[in-house]
């Protein structure tokens, strides 16, 4: 089961051989992950190319940004200090072109994925 952050509300459903099935009682759990990435790229849209970004770190350290195409190329790869807790991070994607493009972040030992959108006038 894959929990998102917050209260998760579920129940198992058994099916016998023969058919028949039945539920158990619903379970609820709260999941709290003060350490993961939850917020997106704003603004997004982005009219210039210049977008902020909120990041909560367990650690001091590094974070990766690599922004590719929808076909996978890599336009642009950059690492961040952050420190621990909470970061407000800008980047500047104005030397890319308008379009939908991809931004995997990389930190905490995991991998975020966000699309973003840049209509520049």
């Amino acid at each position: 089961v894959n929990f998102t952050s917050g209260w998760n509300y579920y129940r198992l459903k058994q099916i016998d051989f023969d058919g028949a099935y039945e539920y158990s009682p619903i379970a609820v759990v709260e999941v709290k992950r003060p350490f993961d990435v939850e917020n997106n790229f704003y603004p997004n849209p982005s009219p210039d190319g210049i977008l902020g970004f909120q990041y909560a770190s367990k650690s001091d350290g590094e974070i990766s940004v690599e922004v590719t195409d929808l076909t996978g190329h890599i336009l642009k790869r950059e690492n961040q200090y952050v420190s621990k807790g909470k970061n407000d991070l800008s980047f500047d994607f104005s030397a890319l072109g308008n379009g939908v493009f991809l931004v995997k972040v990389i930190g905490n030992n995991r991998a975020y994925t966000y699309k973003i959108l840049l209509e520049k006038n």
